[in-house]
């Protein structure tokens, strides 16, 4: 009689791939980053072997044959346990071996854990900051008026109202209205915007829809009449000397450097939000495609924001595409 052929490390995991990392809790990019990593870096070494013969020792024999090849963070190999264990558990409960990783650093009760995996995946693919972030941000952003920056105060238009760069750079003091009806609430009039990279204005924006109010929360109205009221000062000082056809109302909100009289730029303020950005959180950034590689027929299709409108798209990409 036939003895049962033995299953092997590789023939649990891949008939059951997606029942040991479920679907709920795992993204289609997360599946492809797993396989690569089960394919190029633990199946060569144990693969093969029946899984009711795989011992703690040749666990960790995986994993030196790993750090040998190329050296890892302790988090990437921490990583490397939780795959092996993953499997090993499943195997476990169907019965097919026993649990001989219980209590070792492979135990997902120690060391990354599939929760621990997806909160990583969550922090680094959201495109939000947490409300512990956002905290941290406006604390560095709301400063005194006498020790604040233009960009500063750019920052907060941005976070606040919703502008962009340009827009945020474009107001003057005299944007700041109270409504018709209550004077003591506030609208931010938007109807100028900064030209390309320049302190220039121009009467329009990037959207025809750019020309519109912006209602002000009473504590963002308090803080931009303070910072007028400051200006006022300054100018009654002598700190700020005004020219002819220069006034309070038509000084900038945003202003350049330490010019009171000059509009921010966008690239100012862009890279003074990246670098504050930076002090809070780590950030991905993404990429804008070639169009020199666009196509109407060859490659991968390519989803513009144009095409969400409309409902299809007609673009393709040679370029070489990540997942």
């Amino acid at each position: 009689m036939d003895q049962k052929q033995k299953i092997t490390f590789a023939g649990v995991l891949f008939p059951n791939f997606r029942t040991i990392f479920p679907p709920s809790s795992h993204r289609e990019s997360t599946y492809k980053k797993y396989a690569r990593e089960y394919i190029n870096h633990i199946l060569p070494h144990i693969g093969n072997t029946p899984i009711e013969e795989c011992t703690e020792d040749e666990f960790i024999s995986v994993l030196q044959k790993i750090e040998s090849i190329r050296s890892y963070k302790a988090t990437t190999v921490d990583h490397f346990r939780f795959l092996m264990s993953a499997v090993v558990e499943f195997a476990v409960k169907a019965g097919e071996c026993g649990n001989v990783l219980y209590g070792s650093k492979f135990h997902t009760g120690k060391g990354v854990t599939q929760a621990k995996i997806l909160k990583n995946e969550v922090k680094q693919n959201r495109k939000s900051l947490t409300p512990e972030e956002e905290v941290a941000f406006l604390n560095k952003i709301l400063l005194p008026p006498n020790k604040t920056t233009g960009t500063n105060v750019g920052l907060l238009l941005m976070c606040a109202g919703g502008l962009r760069n340009q827009e945020a750079c474009g107001p003057n003091f005299e944007s700041i209205r109270p409504r018709e009806h209550s004077s003591d609430t506030y609208d931010l009039w938007i109807y100028e915007s900064t030209i390309g990279t320049t302190s220039d204005l121009q009467a329009s924006g990037k959207t025809k829809n750019m020309a519109r109010k912006i209602p002000l929360s009473p504590a963002l109205a308090k803080y931009l009449l303070t910072l007028k009221a400051y200006r006022q000062q300054q100018i009654a000082n002598g700190d700020l000397i005004l020219e002819k056809g220069e006034s309070l109302e038509t000084l900038p909100i945003v202003w350049m450097g330490n010019d009171f009289k000059k509009h921010c730029t966008s690239r100012a303020l862009t890279v003074a939000g990246k670098k504050l950005l930076s002090e809070i959180c780590d950030i991905q950034y993404g990429f804008a495609f070639d169009s020199k590689c666009f196509s109407d027929s060859k490659g991968t299709p390519l989803i513009r924001i144009r095409d969400v409108v409309r409902g299809y798209s007609e673009t393709y990409t040679t370029e070489e595409c990540g997942e």
